[in-house]
């Protein structure tokens, strides 16, 4: 039986396809989805550390790298975190994303640092009439180089273990009940927050079909802001109400029990040793 007219007519306001694109909600959808993927989920790294053993070992290295000034020295130490957090776990596209990320925002707010206005000096060359300087450009690279690559080490920490289980690292290692217990539902919250987003996102991919208009989207998404801190602002004052009647004291979790093997104080001091390298190789070469 051949289908009625009126079902073959398009319709007026019949929305636009645009074949080979993903409109703005859909790539929102998919980033949203990445944001709220399981935890468990990740990619199992060549070398397996006790959450105790990498929190101190990244931590070593991170504060071993905020003493560099060296860009020689810097360099290595981003090199080192890049295979570290790959040995750990951390996915490709995590570490591609961030350095980039987080490194094009660095260099963005470095870049005036660079120029004659802000750190006068020895002109390298001229660009639309601003004058790049060599300490400029050596301030702004030694900002850049030690914030990529503390980044990385971040990631690597969190790749390398449960979040859930560097937190309770963090009580083996004194730190205070109510921070852990803060930082744990900050973690937790966000997810929470993530998925809320999604659901609005997919309620309005099925209410309004796929579309290009920019300008709608800022504007809906201005409004689902502030409906995302209305909402947040009363789920927190429930959690904390429903904490509250059940006697919580502030210990979120108690410290690892685990014993922690001889490998993992291998690597606690080879972090150690590679830290002290890199102060010595900044000290050497600082003073070429």
């Amino acid at each position: 039986m051949p289908l009625p007219d009126w079902l073959c007519e398009q319709a007026a306001n019949a929305p636009k396809v645009t074949r080979g694109r993903r409109s703005w909600i859909s790539k929102a959808i998919g980033r949203l989805i990445l944001l709220t993927a399981p935890a468990g989920e990740r990619r199992r790294g060549v070398v397996r550390l006790d959450a105790r053993a990498a929190v101190a070992v990244f931590v070593i290295l991170i504060v071993s790298t905020t003493f560099l000034k060296s860009p020689t020295a810097l360099v290595v130490s981003l090199v080192i975190s890049i295979v570290l957090a790959s040995l750990v776990g951390a996915s490709r596209r995590t570490l591609v994303a961030g350095v980039l990320g987080v490194g094009g925002l660095t260099a963005a707010a470095m870049l005036p640092a660079a120029t004659s206005f802000v750190t006068p000096g020895r002109a390298i060359f001229e660009l639309c009439g601003v004058a790049f300087t060599s300490q400029g450009t050596l301030a702004a690279s030694q900002v850049l180089i030690r914030t990529t690559a503390c980044l990385v080490f971040g990631i690597g920490l969190f790749a390398s273990n449960p979040v859930e289980e560097l937190f309770s690292a963090l009580r083996w290692f004194r730190a205070p009940g109510v921070f852990v217990a803060v930082l744990l539902m900050t973690y937790r919250y966000l997810q929470v927050i993530a998925r809320a987003a999604l659901d609005d996102h997919f309620a309005r991919k099925s209410r309004v079909p796929d579309e290009s208009n920019l300008g709608a989207a800022r504007q809906w998404a201005g409004e689902r802001v502030g409906a995302l801190f209305v909402r947040s602002k009363e789920l927190g004052e429930e959690v904390h109400l429903a904490m509250i009647s059940r006697g919580f004291d502030g210990v979120w979790m108690p410290a690892p029990t685990s014993r922690v093997r001889v490998v993992d104080l291998a690597w606690v001091v080879f972090a150690a040793v590679v830290g002290a390298a890199l102060i010595v190789l900044d000290r050497k070469t600082g003073l070429l």
